[in-house]
């Protein structure tokens, strides 16, 4: 039998527009994960909020006081995931 299919909805650089967050969420409809990698800047809380699955969110270079980490290591089925926001492995453009 094969294992049910997920659906993640993984998004970044909101930077505090969560309202446009909120309309996507409501746009792709049911999901089973949400992960945010960075740059939230304000409504952590709010966003988590909005759905009800697991989030991972890290921080990015522009979330100053947020209590985020800075990387977030998890598993999805037989998949290591490592979601971080770039910056700090030196990940800038290409």
């Amino acid at each position: 039998m094969s294992e049910k299919k997920r659906r993640i909805l993984v998004i970044s650089d909101s930077h505090g527009r969560n309202d446009d967050v909120a309309g996507v969420i409501e746009q792709v409809g049911h999901i089973d994960m949400l992960i945010h990698c960075g740059d939230v800047e304000r409504g952590d809380d709010y966003i988590r909020s909005l759905v009800d699955c697991p989030v991972h969110m890290v921080s990015g270079n522009n979330d100053y006081n947020l209590d985020l980490p800075a990387q977030d290591i998890f598993n999805i089925g037989d998949y290591k995931v490592l979601v971080v926001h770039g910056h700090t492995f030196c990940v800038y453009r290409g």
